[in-house]
């Protein structure tokens, strides 16, 4: 899993002693802007040999992608070391040495959440909806981030409810 490149997961488990735990995108972690920002990846990967020595260099964990032009930051980077036992240990974004890996323990990594262009409000609420419906955007950041109001039943855009949170957040500046 060097460099993190994206290598089948088929491929890392056949070749190497890991079981990847978790891969995919994180929700709500692109920046908030009229053009969201890219989303973060996870990946978990837990180690099946006796033990491993993993060295990490990560970056975007203090200073977050920024936004432009009114778009928000994306959600920072974290490194986590679960023990086999259930402890959990954040990690700096670069320790100065190896980290010792036994049998059972898992190394967590969350890129960071590109940063969001332009304002947020001005995003049409028919991309906030496609973005809730593929799992992007929860229901909650479309409300707080966009001003979209989505009916969590009928998976709709409340077009009233939008126009008036909208209305208050634009007043409120």
């Amino acid at each position: 899993a060097a460099n993190l490149s994206n290598q089948p997961i088929e491929l890392i488990e056949a070749e190497l002693p890991l079981q990847v735990v978790r891969y995919g995108l994180v929700p709500d972690s692109g920046g908030a802007g009229q053009f969201r920002g890219g989303l973060a990846f996870t990946r978990e990967w837990r180690l099946l040999a006796n033990e491993a020595v993993v060295t990490v260099r990560s970056d975007r964990r203090f200073h977050p992608p920024y936004g432009l032009a009114g778009g928000r930051t994306g959600r920072p980077s974290m490194n986590v070391l679960r023990g086999a036992g259930g402890s959990e240990r954040v990690l700096p974004p670069m320790p100065m040495e190896g980290l010792k890996l036994r049998r059972g323990d898992s190394f967590h990594h969350d890129g960071a959440g590109g940063g969001g262009c332009g304002d947020p409000f001005a995003r049409d609420p028919a991309l906030v909806l496609e973005d809730v419906l593929d799992e992007k955007v929860s229901i909650e950041a479309a409300r707080r981030d966009y001003g979209v109001a989505i009916d969590p039943d009928r998976l709709l855009v409340d077009v009233a409810a939008t126009a008036a949170l909208r209305a208050v957040t634009m007043a409120a500046d």
